[in-house]
């Protein structure tokens, strides 16, 4: 454990060094340096001695740094640490030149180049050396794997080519039956639908042509040649036929805005009531709202308001009415007034 401590120590001062902080470092390195020294860790005193010489040299003491440097340089020729050597003969060249020493500098520096040889021819015979043995291993696996990829190219291909095969068989299929469940089912929802509107066509349209078949039979009895009752006639012919084509037509019909509701039913109230002249006053408020209507509920809306709008002109006696149709929180009001004791409010 206390050998752990000097190499702590220069971890330290290498940290502090490198945030600028000199003096910290150099004491935390000095520390090291002694503990080092106290325990005979000969290898970590070359390092820390290495680390300090960079000191002095920055501060201009060259003759501490070469101090330095020479026992480190001694310390790592006696533990034959080739790779400190480099960076000794490399730092004691600089030291040297800048104290004016240029011929032990120049003794320093040849000294590195030929150590610097030596550690290249060394490095490069060893590397060579395992290059080939490496190559040679890697040239078998080569060639093994290139067999075993050919052998595997050759049976993924013919996999991928059945698996191919079937799988656009399945796809063919699943499409043939989509295609004919999709079209079943069109036509059952269009059945459906056509059964669930027949009974409110009958009493639309039969209610029109009801009051229609009165109308016509009051002129003829009383053989008269009242141009308002033939007039009335006419439109509530009208009136039928625009109701038997809305209802077909509502069969298939997209979905309804708000805005598109509201104008019908304004429009509706205008034609029957205009029929009857009965003099009215419409309402419509909160149908500026985006929120679409389905076919069902527009629907169901319509008959609800037409079946309220007939029973205000059936009991009314020809008074004013005044309708307010109000959407608010998806929720709709219908109020329909009339000045009739008979018929006071109607929601």
């Amino acid at each position: 454990m206390t050998k752990d401590i000097p190499s702590a120590l220069q971890l330290l001062g290498e940290t502090y060094l490198q945030l600028g902080k000199w003096e910290q470092g150099q004491q935390q390195l000095l520390r090291a340096l002694h503990l080092a020294k106290a325990i005979g860790m000969e290898g970590q005193q070359c390092k820390t001695l290495l680390i300090l010489s960079q000191l002095p040299l920055q501060w201009v003491e060259y003759p501490q740094s070469i101090k330095y440097l020479e026992e480190s340089l001694d310390l790592a020729q006696k533990l034959n640490q080739r790779s400190l050597l480099m960076d000794i003969y490399r730092i004691l060249t600089t030291a040297h030149a800048k104290a004016g020493n240029f011929e032990a500098a120049y003794r320093y520096q040849t000294t590195m180049k030929n150590l610097e040889d030596s550690l290249f021819g060394f490095v490069q015979k060893e590397q060579i050396a395992k290059f080939e043995a490496s190559f040679k291993v890697k040239e078998k696996e080569l060639e093994n794997e290139r067999l075993e990829t050919e052998k595997v190219s050759k049976d993924y291909i013919i996999k991928k080519r059945n698996s191919l095969i079937i799988s656009l068989g399945v796809i063919i299929i699943f499409l043939l039956i989509a295609a004919y469940l999709f079209k079943e089912r069109a036509k059952i929802k269009a059945e459906y639908k056509l059964r669930k509107k027949s009974p409110d066509i009958h009493d639309d349209v039969g209610s029109t042509l009801n009051d229609l078949k009165m109308t016509i039979k009051e002129a003829l009895e009383e053989k008269s040649t009242d141009q308002d009752k033939l007039i009335r006639a006419v439109q509530l012919g009208n009136q039928a036929m625009d109701s038997l084509k809305n209802l077909i037509w509502n069969i298939d019909k997209k979905e309804v805005a708000l805005y598109q509701f509201a104008d019908e039913v304004r429009a509706l109230t205008s034609d029957l009531l205009s029929t009857h002249q009965i003099p009215f006053q419409f309402d419509a408020i909160g149908f500026d709202a985006k929120r679409p209507l389905s076919q069902m509920i527009y629907h169901n809306l319509l008959m609800i308001y037409k079946e309220a709008l007939q029973n205000a002109v059936k009991h009314g006696d020809h008074e004013q009415i005044t309708i307010d149709l109000v959407y608010a929180a998806d929720v709709f009001l219908l109020k329909i007034k009339n000045s009739c004791p008979k018929l006071a409010v109607n929601d």
